[in-house]
């Protein structure tokens, strides 16, 4: 049973990013087409978004820009010491592509000049940083710039779970491994998948926490039926706020 909260008269928007890989470690030299994955959401994502929000001031009225969860199995990686001199001989190569690419077809240089200019703006950062991305996240938080989440331990879909043990484990593994890395005790947790079953507000409750998000049609169809859509959150027995996705924005995201 769910209650409504109050309508948001002034229209706000929450932004819950959620930055998740599964762990991965390629055993040889070679840059495997698996661990490349970690590396271009350096590039593309994580290390640009740091350099963007730290162009910012934190808002007057206290409240964070946006809402970031880690996984756990994520910032393993970020973690692990072979990353750096991975990173650097993988963005080597990157860079190598782009002008390769550039000389062979004339056409392409304006592209590949765009291209580099991220990337060497993304590694700027990374080296600036010292390569601890989550450290950078942090400060963000600390600055009052954004609120940090998590999510289950190894981002387990919590309804196939055949027990609560089982999902309690997972709930309280990943808060365990965040708040060891980042010293910090999360408020919220993006559910797997942004999925939804009636173990959840008990265990998200004794754990400490406040809100979740839930997939657009999880919130769509609880009991009673929110009058207001997604468009406010509704407020379990816990009491914990869930958020709803709005899928028109996820349907953008990932066309």
């Amino acid at each position: 049973m769910f209650r409504p909260s109050s309508p948001n008269r002034r229209g706000r928007v929450a932004f819950v990013l959620h930055a998740h890989l599964p762990w991965l470690r390629e055993p040889t030299e070679a840059i495997g087409s698996e661990e490349r994955w970690l590396f271009e959401a350096l590039v593309g994502v994580l290390s640009a978004l740091v350099g963007v929000l730290e162009s910012l001031e934190a808002p007057s009225s206290g409240a964070p820009l946006m809402t970031l969860s880690l996984s756990p199995t994520l910032m393993a990686m970020l973690r692990d010491p072979q990353l750096t001199p991975r990173f650097s001989r993988y963005a080597d190569g990157l860079e190598a592509t782009f002008s390769e690419r550039a000389k062979r077809e004339p056409s392409w240089a304006a592209a590949a000049a765009d291209h580099s200019a991220r990337l060497a703006r993304s590694r700027a950062t990374f080296a600036r940083v010292h390569g601890d991305v989550i450290g950078a996240f942090v400060a963000l938080a600390e600055g009052g710039l954004i609120e940090l989440a998590t999510t289950a331990a190894t981002h387990a879909f919590l309804p196939s779970l055949r027990t609560a043990d089982a999902v309690r484990g997972q709930l309280r593994m990943g808060l365990r491994y965040f708040q060891a890395i980042t010293k910090r005790l999360p408020r919220t947790v993006w559910l797997p998948e942004c999925a939804y079953d009636e173990r959840l507000e008990g265990i998200l409750a004794d754990s400490g926490i406040q809100a979740t998000v839930l997939a657009e049609h999880g919130l769509l169809l609880a009991t009673p039926r929110p009058p207001h859509g997604t468009d406010t959150p509704i407020v379990g027995e816990g009491p914990i706020a869930f958020f709803g996705q709005c899928q028109r924005l996820v349907d953008l995201v990932w066309s």
